[in-house]
């Protein structure tokens, strides 16, 4: 492969364009590659970290705990492993790599390193460039889902949703939605999971949510699209769920095909964007 010309396109990119491409680029790449001479390149080490997050994930797999083999779990523990190593090495060669922050957010979460999770804080926040997505890893690392608590992801939210405005402020429907998927899944085996069109309807809830969307709405565009399309990812699907069709139709329109957020959790995330939109009558039958 090609890695001085990759690396030259990465670099290239805004923050949060960058971080995606990244991970493009680690999902595409088969498990076991060779990466050359990546690690001598801009962000090489950056890329070589999120290569191993996804070979990680692809041998744990996405069920719950019960569903891995002890094989699965030393294969993923060893790539996770791997990528905090090579983590550490890109933030040495750049500090300003906030997608190597981010990609550690991930590494050590699945590691369950809270240390190593809570000690990529400071650094990722002084990043000059530091992708939006990232928050939402932070979030999601410290929810209840994985190594913290319900309101130890909300508050991090609350206090971070507009310290890069626009974008920053998606952080807080995003993080509902984390809470909400913690809450289903402790519920799966004593009662029915609240649907998340009912979790939203809570006072607190609705509030957070509306309050960001209007932060969302005060200041102009940010100029990385992707930064954009990460808010109104998860904008849309809030605000979808909870009714208020007003406000989620400009954000369904602004991602365009982009497809992120809770939408790209679903089966058939692009068919169920489709279907939503000709409900609103935003696409023709």
């Amino acid at each position: 492969m090609r890695w001085r010309e990759l690396s030259d396109i990465v670099t290239a990119q805004p923050s949060e364009g960058g971080l995606v491409l990244v991970n493009d680029i680690a999902d595409g790449m088969q498990i076991g590659a060779s990466f050359g001479e990546l690690e001598l390149q801009p962000m090489g080490h950056t890329i070589i970290a999120a290569a191993h997050v996804s070979w990680a994930w692809r041998f744990r797999g996405t069920g719950v705990g019960s569903t891995v083999t002890p094989e699965s779990y030393r294969m993923f523990a060893q790539h996770l492993t791997f990528a905090s190593e090579h983590v550490a090495r890109a933030i040495a060669a750049d500090a300003n790599d906030g997608a190597a922050f981010a990609i550690g957010f991930r590494a050590h979460m699945g590691l369950s390193d809270i240390a190593g999770v809570y000690g990529g804080l400071r650094g990722y926040l002084l990043a000059s460039r530091r992708p939006v997505s990232g928050l939402g890893a932070f979030a999601n690392a410290v929810s209840r889902k994985w190594l913290g608590t319900e309101e130890q992801a909300l508050t991090f939210a609350r206090q971070t949703a507009q310290i890069d405005l626009p974008a920053s402020s998606g952080i807080v429907p995003y993080a509902h939605h984390v809470c909400w998927g913690a809450r289903a899944i402790a519920a799966m085996h004593t009662s029915e999971p609240e649907p998340f069109a009912q979790y939203v309807t809570r006072d607190e809830v609705r509030a957070d949510i509306l309050s960001a969307n209007e932060a969302f709405a005060s200041v102009a565009p940010d100029p990385d699209p992707f930064a954009n399309w990460y808010a109104n990812a998860s904008f849309s699907f809030a605000l979808f769920s909870m009714n208020e069709i007003n406000l989620a139709r400009p954000h369904l329109s602004a991602m365009g095909e982009y497809v992120g957020g809770p939408w790209s959790d679903m089966d058939h995330p692009q068919e169920t964007l489709d279907g939503v939109r000709r409900q609103l009558g935003m696409l023709s039958l």
